[in-house]
């Protein structure tokens, strides 16, 4: 493991204790997020190459046509 220093802006700190995490902890969770992001994971990779969309047309095939409970239909 590394270590950096880094400077934060008034904000970054004022973030932090809105969601109740040190500076620290807000800024790590921060970089884990943006690596996440940018790393590709090969499972998924691999399991995304082997997708055929089949499993979704059948999804959908299972779902009954029919109206929506009352309150629960679209705008």
């Amino acid at each position: 493991m590394s270590t950096i220093t880094i400077n934060v802006s008034d904000e970054a700190e004022e973030a932090a204790k809105s969601v109740n995490l040190s500076l620290r902890d807000f800024t790590q969770l921060a970089l884990a997020q943006s690596l996440a992001r940018m790393l590709k994971d090969p499972r998924l990779e691999e399991r995304a190459s082997r997708a055929t969309g089949d499993g979704w047309a059948r999804l959908k095939q299972s779902i009954p046509d029919v109206a929506p409970i009352p309150g629960d239909e679209l705008p």
